[in-house]
């Protein structure tokens, strides 16, 4: 079974799929997770293409002397400047390859679960959509999620607020509430809520 797990940057899914393969496992199921974040490093570090557009776009600093990519400064040339030109150049360089992976992996699967860890999946993953059995969506609170990416993931504020934004805008949440099949907050009683969709799922 593939399942999408979405919402907003620093509500917690990367957490909420940890969880979801950690019940997995504890029931006997092989499972695996894809994390799109982690999968965009590879390429930006690893794909000597990436690397060039990237750099052509963003600057040659955007990387050190070893050739790995500085986060801080591609969040601030993308996010900093409020540029939507740029953002999108930024993300057309992934849009064709990430989805070929998922692709991939989907038709290459071996494991009971294959979750697919991706924030603004419906846009990213329109080629995949039709592959993806099962879709949660994860919220939480505009607080929570400021603290998250600020305190967490050390990313100022004011860079925080502007992904949150240009996330906000892009996939309101009313628009996907009827597209996907549980909704899960992240606050009170989290795990007993992800343990009872899983427990629903597995019965599938």
């Amino acid at each position: 079974m593939v399942i999408g797990i979405t919402g907003h940057t620093g509500c917690g899914k990367s957490y909420i799929a940890a969880i979801f393969q950690r019940l997995a496992i504890e029931e006997g199921f092989r499972s695996v997770i894809f994390d799109a974040d982690q999968a965009a490093r590879e390429l930006r570090d690893k794909s000597p293409e990436v690397k060039l557009r990237i750099k052509e776009l963003l600057g040659e600093d955007v990387y050190d002397e070893n050739g790995v990519s500085v986060p801080s400064l591609i969040n601030e040339r993308i996010f900093g400047a409020q540029n939507d030109a740029v953002r999108q150049e930024y993300e057309k360089i992934f849009t064709q390859a990430i989805p070929d992976r998922v692709e991939q992996r989907i038709r290459n699967m071996t494991e009971d679960f294959l979750l697919l860890d991706f924030f603004l999946i419906f846009e990213y993953l329109k080629p995949c959509l039709s592959m993806i059995d099962l879709m949660i969506l994860v919220v939480c609170s505009h607080d929570e999620q400021v603290r998250r990416l600020t305190v967490n993931r050390s990313i100022p504020l004011y860079l925080a607020m502007a992904r949150i934004s240009n996330q906000s805008r892009r996939m309101p949440l009313d628009s996907v509430f009827h597209r996907v099949d549980y909704i899960i907050s992240n606050g009170e009683n989290l795990e007993n809520r992800i343990a009872e969709i899983f427990r629903l799922i597995a019965k599938r």
